[in-house]
């Protein structure tokens, strides 16, 4: 290998090693009324909502880039990551959250498209009402209210107390439903899609929808801990 060829390649990688991948995270509180609705527009990444005995909503969200800039490039990506937003509406007892986001090529459902990771953590009050639509991983735990989860693309899993009733409509265009509750399941046509439903009218209701994904519904099982030891004689 000549002189030029590794000064080339040493040179290479040490540009490299100094490029690196820009995020920025932001944490934000709103108020939220008792039994209020949630409701979370265009989604994609990966969204966890998780119910808690606070009265307010937290909202935490995590960005990065998908590409690596160098040093002096990385308010470009900074400003790439800007432009994802979280913008909040609030009407009477609804508050919705609607992300905003540039998103390149015509596939519009896809989140390969973007050009940023997105983790966003929200915890609510337990009793609260959702509403989420988009695409990418949904995450839900802990959370009595009435559940309307519609993604065209990704996986939904929910945790739900196994000591609860549920009113259970969750159907996969091109995907399967597992459920640890009982109930009645129906393969579509070419087994490409999977429909399950629970008998009655009672109990917390559960709407689920997904294009291209699973649909995950666990019993979440409270620990159970050790008997206190006796003491031997």
């Amino acid at each position: 290998m000549s002189k030029t060829v590794l000064l080339g390649l040493c040179l290479s990688l040490a540009l490299s090693a100094q490029q690196a991948y820009v995020t920025q995270t932001k944490t934000q509180r709103l108020e939220f009324p008792a039994g209020g609705l949630l409701r979370v527009n265009h989604t994609t990444g990966d969204l966890t909502i998780e119910g808690s005995d606070q009265p307010d909503i937290e909202i935490n969200v995590t960005k990065a880039t998908k590409n690596e800039f160098a040093p002096q490039d990385q308010p470009d990506g900074m400003a790439e990551l800007d432009r994802v937003r979280l913008m909040p509406e609030r009407k009477g007892n609804e508050l919705t959250l609607t992300e905003t986001y540039p998103v390149h090529g015509h596939f519009l459902m896809f989140p390969g498209n973007t050009r940023f990771y997105l983790q966003t953590h929200i915890s609510v009050p337990r009793n609260a009402r959702l509403e989420i639509q988009g695409a990418g991983d949904l995450y839900i735990y802990n959370v009595t209210g009435a559940i309307d989860a519609n993604l065209s693309l990704g996986t939904i899993l929910l945790r739900m107390p196994e000591q609860g009733r549920y009113q259970i409509d969750a159907k996969s265009k091109f995907g399967g439903v597992t459920s640890d509750f009982a109930g009645t399941e129906h393969r579509t046509r070419w087994q490409v899609g999977h429909d399950f439903t629970t008998p009655g009218t009672a109990g917390q209701k559960l709407r689920l929808r997904a294009g291209y994904g699973d649909i995950i519904i666990l019993k979440s099982r409270r620990p159970e801990y050790p008997a206190p030891a006796r003491p031997t004689s």
